[in-house]
């Protein structure tokens, strides 16, 4: 964390900026319980995860029928050519 007043790095937890004094236990408590945009933030960022994750898996399991439609259809066009 640093300190808002001198943007010295504060590494412990301090009640007191090391370098200026401040008071840093408002700003601890801020860094440590986040506001509701940064929980949306978070939120959004784990629902879009999720979404990409489905759509990977959906075009994996496209990507697995194709073989299987392809024998499908080969194995119907030959049943086809000998009834000619």
């Amino acid at each position: 964390m640093f300190c808002p007043e001198c943007g010295i790095e504060e590494r412990h937890s301090n009640q007191f900026c090391r370098a200026c004094g401040s008071d840093l236990r408002r700003v601890r408590s801020a860094v440590e319980s986040p506001d509701t945009i940064t929980a949306s933030a978070v939120s959004a960022r784990d629902e879009i995860g999720r979404a990409i994750a489905a759509k990977i898996r959906e075009t994996r399991t496209a990507e697995a029928d194709v073989p299987a439609r392809r024998q499908e259809r080969d194995a119907q066009s030959v049943g086809c050519i000998g009834r000619g």
